[in-house]
């Protein structure tokens, strides 16, 4: 169990600075789940059922932790890859400056937030997803829907 919550730390650290939207209570989420997943390590979990787990766990304690205000996201998220001069493109998008794409997420709701960073960058599937936020398969569809549409809205883009 404890290879395991050592090899899922820096995604669950990355999961609780995103939501909580402060990188120290992050971690201070983190701590808390893994002391929760060291206390329920007596009883086995699948290992395909390990990061539903963890996220799960880790969700709960963020939400019990956070402050009900807004959100600001850690300044490096969106600019890590990118250099003065050095912007990156898509062949037929063109990608935004990384201060807005920050300001977009901001604006964005807990739950569109969650469902945003389990699907698109923490790569989990929609079921996994549900199983974690605890809501219906349609629901995580809805939210990332919702969550879409907002950033492109908020990005200037085409409505779809």
């Amino acid at each position: 169990m404890q290879r395991l919550i050592k090899d899922y730390l820096p995604r669950m650290r990355r999961f609780a600075s995103l939501v909580t939207g402060d990188p120290k209570q992050g971690d201070a989420c983190v701590e808390n789940a893994v002391k929760d997943l060291l206390a329920g390590s007596q009883r086995l979990i699948p290992e395909a059922e390990v990061k539903i787990q963890f996220f799960s766990i880790l969700r709960k304690t963020c939400n019990s932790t956070a402050h009900a205000s807004g959100t600001a996201l850690p300044s490096d998220l969106f600019t890590a890859n990118a250099t003065a001069g050095n912007k990156k493109t898509v062949s037929f998008v063109e990608v935004p400056p990384a201060e807005n794409l920050g300001k977009a997420f901001r604006g964005l709701s807990r739950e569109q937030k969650e469902v945003l960073i389990l699907v698109i960058i923490e790569e989990f599937r929609y079921d996994e997803t549900a199983r974690v936020l605890d809501i219906p398969v349609d629901m995580v569809r809805l939210r990332l829907y919702r969550a879409r549409t907002a950033l492109n809205a908020a990005l200037g883009g085409p409505e779809f």
